[in-house]
């Protein structure tokens, strides 16, 4: 009798196991773990919640504090995702400060996965860190930089919310066409040259921080470049509203 009472318990205990391969199944595929793109961790059939997309243009000589500013505003960038969300680093590079590289892009995976949340962290702290390196020379087109990256195909994947992060000294500089060293440079000034033919970036809807890197030697240009250039560029680019850090 033993024997057959339990025989009787196989089937139930073969349902059970059963029950729980497939409810961890369905669990892997509702969070999203079965459904990933492998090159960029995001889910295939929903867009992500947020996509932060850093710009990051550390050109010539800095002081090491606004280098180690760089290197903490990518860190605090980091820490700020949620499982899910999606976040690039973009520079611009040295043979053509006009075209920022995309380094960096992809989705933050959940914290219980602790082997891909590693991997993650991994690439991103090596993009960072050559993100925060730098590149030589002062010429700076940080809005050329800005247009074309605004319309990369990284950069318009479809998202609920699309936050941009800027870590650069915010000046723009284009010797003989426009530099906002000059004295009187204005967006209205930088519309009637050469380097305002192309339209402003497409930021429409977008929540902008800028971590200003500062120019110990510059600091009232910079002040001017931020109210009497970057804000109206801003406005002019459609953003939801703009915040700077000190």
């Amino acid at each position: 009798m033993a024997g057959k009472r339990q025989g009787a318990w196989l089937p139930i205990t073969v349902a059970v196991l059963i029950a729980a391969v497939a409810a961890g199944a369905w669990f892997l595929w509702r969070s999203g773990a079965g459904n990933l793109d492998p090159a960029t961790g995001c889910a295939r059939t929903t867009p992500p919640a947020r996509h932060l997309i850093v710009l990051v243009d550390v050109a010539g000589d800095y002081d090491p504090r606004e280098r180690r500013r760089a290197a903490a505003a990518l860190r605090e960038a980091r820490a700020g995702l949620a499982g899910g969300d999606r976040i690039t680093i973009a520079a611009p590079t040295d043979a053509d400060p006009a075209r920022a590289a995309i380094l960096f892009s992809r989705c933050a995976p959940a914290r219980m996965e602790m082997s891909a949340v590693e991997a993650f962290d991994s690439a991103y702290a090596d993009a960072a860190t050559a993100a925060a390196a730098g590149r030589p020379g002062d010429t700076a087109p940080v809005t050329e930089a800005l247009r074309m990256l605004a319309a990369s195909e990284t950069a318009r994947t479809p998202t609920l919310r699309r936050d941009w992060l800027f870590v650069s000294d915010m000046m723009e500089n284009r010797p003989g066409v426009f530099s906002l060293y000059a004295a009187g440079a204005t967006f209205e000034t930088f519309r009637a040259s050469e380097a305002g033919l192309r339209p402003v970036a497409d930021l429409n809807g977008a929540v902008v921080r800028v971590v200003q890197l500062e120019r110990t030697d510059r600091g009232a240009r910079q002040r001017d470049a931020r109210d009497l250039f970057w804000r109206p560029y801003f406005e002019a680019a459609g953003v939801r509203s703009a915040e700077w850090t000190p």
